[in-house]
């Protein structure tokens, strides 16, 4: 097992239990329908169903970060500790996430939710689907995707431009979209010999 992730399993362990299986098994999109390559970012899908209890929520959002910024989850995952450990009289805790008389954890997970939107990928946003309140994860927000497709502000199509021909556009990312409708957003970075087009992430 790499050190990482040794690691990791370490301060989620001791912090908030069992580190989420997305991370243990790094299968993170395939619960989604979206079929997640190689990219820059893999967590698109569930991350908690059936239940919107703050003592669930919480670790999985905290898991979530994790997996987009390690340093910050962690740092997240202390602040969470430090909270409880405060809402505690003296030696003895109170789990907050489960205190129906304080604004503490939903206070922390409405913040902790603007820091992952805040990370996501372009087009990604944290939260529940359409069609299922309790499914919380990452997800494609294809409402915004049609707006800026419309106002040509993310261009898109079956092919991707020249990478020299885009950049003399102004043009920083492309929504490829396949003939049967299954989509991959791209950005322009800088590659080893001048710009290229790097996968951001994907959807089936």
């Amino acid at each position: 097992m790499r050190q990482d992730v040794q690691d990791r399993e370490s301060w989620a362990g001791r912090l908030l239990g069992p580190m989420h299986p997305r991370l243990r098994s790094g299968q993170a999109g395939k619960e989604s329908g979206c079929l997640v390559k190689s990219r820059e970012f893999t967590g698109i899908g569930s991350w908690s169903t059936g239940s919107l209890l703050l003592e669930d929520l919480i670790p999985a959002a905290l898991d979530c970060l994790t997996s987009i910024d390690e340093a910050l989850g962690k740092a997240w995952a202390q602040k969470v500790e430090a909270c409880r450990e405060a809402s505690g009289d003296g030696d003895e805790r109170i789990d907050y996430f489960d205190c129906a008389d304080t604004d503490i954890g939903s206070e922390l997970y409405e913040e902790l939710c603007a820091v992952i939107d805040g990370r996501l990928p372009a087009y990604l946003y944290w939260g529940s689907t359409d069609g299922d309140g309790a499914d919380i994860g990452v997800w494609v927000s294809h409402d915004s995707i049609a707006d800026d497709r419309r106002s040509g502000e993310l261009p898109s199509g079956d092919q991707l431009p020249d990478e020299a021909d885009a950049v003399a556009d102004g043009i920083t990312q492309f929504l490829h979209v396949s003939d049967h409708g299954n989509m991959e957003l791209y950005a322009i970075v800088d590659g080893a010999n001048g710009k290229v087009w790097r996968s951001v992430w994907g959807c089936v």
